[in-house]
């Protein structure tokens, strides 16, 4: 089971790591060429397009995954459920298109309600059988296939910036995405889907409080632009928008390549609530792990990131990037806690700890943006993050039991150890100033790949020096160096 995991953690790692370069270097070429409220704009209908998709979200393929026995029944059922709410989706998109334009005051808006409207009509095709192999904890061919969606929404992303110059590029590469994903999800599994709803009211059951789980959390976690360009203005949500983007490029994608592999193991431990727990213990603390220091790191550094990145156009929403990744490292303490809810089945907690946040986050964020404008905005969005991070972990403990305790000594050596990196970063950074005046391209390269070489091994150092004073307990190093030791064996 530890290899399997393993190989499932290296698939997904690797294919997170190379779809968030590409989309690095998507980003950068595509920030040099449209301005902040380019980007605002795109982000205000891709907003809408994301509340449009949690309002109907059904959670189809998480079923897959978590049910025992998925049988061809069960499987075209999900996926002919898939492709009615896509249809139904993209039919009302398209027709309300030209009215939520004018509510959001801009006309500009439609034809990309339109192209959005075309790539939820696509995605609904997606073979439902591509989800067994998470189930099974294959994420190779999610490897191939992830990587050539990014790769050709890249491609085509740039080159209609380049020809085009405006805001068309971003909506033209998620649409061919869209396709690549569909065509791939066939290509990659063998299972041909075929019309049938003799499950559905089995499914259904399943998703009714998932999917008022996703409404509120959907609808919650994209008023931020609608709040902003009410208030303040496109260029706002433009910035905004890409500094959160920015961050999640760095830090988040690291857990996100752990949370698809922690779903099916803690799927296949629902019987014992022990195991459960130590499942959940030891994958969220490994999570913990990888994602704080990335984050201390990209906060100490954000300034000289955005700069390198997006060039000076860019150059204000540094702060904000700076702020926004301190928030990622505290919430990943808790970031596998909707998955663990999820492999429980219990969507009905799921739910209320989505509600709780619907009404926190818009009302902080709307207050701050009221009182201090972007700024205001962007701590009263931290506040609403820390505040959740504080509910779920109290929920998860009432659920699975007392984590406190056992949770805080896998994790505690990680403090001490972001503490020394960050002194050993901000020296560095300082004795490179005064040896480096000036300001280029060259220059920004040479710190931050001084600053992140002198920051790992701060880290690294620390922690491991930290467990072998306290006895080597068991914990997070030792996963790893099993997980060593058995690749090590299947090479040898």
């Amino acid at each position: 089971m530890l290899n399997k995991l393993a190989t499932a953690v290296f698939w997904e790692a690797l294919g997170r790591l190379l779809v968030r370069l590409l989309g690095v270097g998507t980003t950068v070429v595509v920030a040099r060429i449209l301005t902040p409220d380019d980007y605002g704009l795109v982000a205000l209908a891709t907003a809408t397009w994301a509340i449009a998709e949690s309002i109907s979200d059904l959670g189809l393929g998480n079923y897959i995954i978590r049910h025992p026995d998925p049988t061809p029944d069960i499987l075209n059922t999900a996926w002919s459920i898939g492709i009615i709410r896509s249809a139904v989706l993209a039919v009302l998109l398209f027709v309300l298109a030209e009215s939520i334009s004018e509510f959001l005051g801009d006309r500009r808006l439609n034809i990309l309600f339109y192209m959005i409207s075309l790539s939820i009509l696509v995605g609904g095709g997606i073979n439902i059988g591509f989800s067994q192999h998470a189930r099974n904890l294959n994420f190779r061919p999610s490897f191939y296939l992830n990587t050539t969606k990014k790769v050709v929404g890249a491609v085509v992303t740039v080159s209609a910036a380049i020809i085009f110059k405006n805001y068309y590029a971003l909506i033209a590469g998620i649409l061919a995405s869209s396709f690549v994903q569909v065509i791939g999800s066939y290509a990659l599994h063998p299972y041909r889907p075929r019309w049938g709803l003799s499950r559905s009211r089995e499914i259904l059951k399943f998703s009714a409080w998932l999917t008022a789980a996703g409404i509120v959390t959907g609808v919650s976690t994209r008023l931020d632009a609608f709040i902003l360009q009410k208030n303040i203005g496109l260029s706002a949500v433009g910035s905004f928008t890409m500094a959160r983007d920015l961050v999640a490029i760095v830090t988040s994608e690291i857990g996100n390549s752990l949370t698809p592999v922690l779903m099916p193991a803690l799927a296949g431990r629902q019987a014992s609530k022990g195991g459960f727990r130590d499942a959940y213990l030891y994958g969220a603390a490994a999570i913990f792990y990888c994602i704080a220091p990335v984050s201390v790191g990209f906060s100490l550094l954000a300034e000289h990131i955005v700069f390198l990145l997006l060039g000076e156009r860019w150059i204000h929403i540094g702060f904000y990037c700076s702020i926004i990744a301190l928030l990622v490292g505290f919430q990943s303490l808790t970031s596998s806690a909707p998955t663990a809810m999820l492999a429980l089945g219990d969507t009905k907690r799921l739910f209320w700890r989505s509600s709780v946040y619907s009404v926190v986050r818009p009302g902080f964020f709307l207050t701050g943006a009221l009182l201090y404008g972007l700024d205001g905005a962007l701590f009263g969005y931290c506040a609403a993050g820390v505040l959740l991070t504080i509910i779920e972990f109290v929920l998860l403990s009432r659920i699975i039991g007392p984590l406190l305790r056992p949770f805080s000594l896998l994790i505690w050596r990680v403090f001490p150890a972001l503490i020394l990196m960050t002194v050993a970063v901000l020296s560095t950074l300082s004795l490179l100033r005064d040896l480096i005046s000036a300001v280029n391209i060259f220059s920004m390269v040479a710190i931050l790949l001084v600053n992140c070489i002198v920051g790992a091994i701060t880290f690294v150092g620390s922690v491991v020096l930290s467990w072998i004073l306290a006895g080597r307990p068991e914990g997070v190093e030792n996963k790893i160096l099993s997980l060593l030791h058995s690749v090590n064996r299947r090479e040898g």
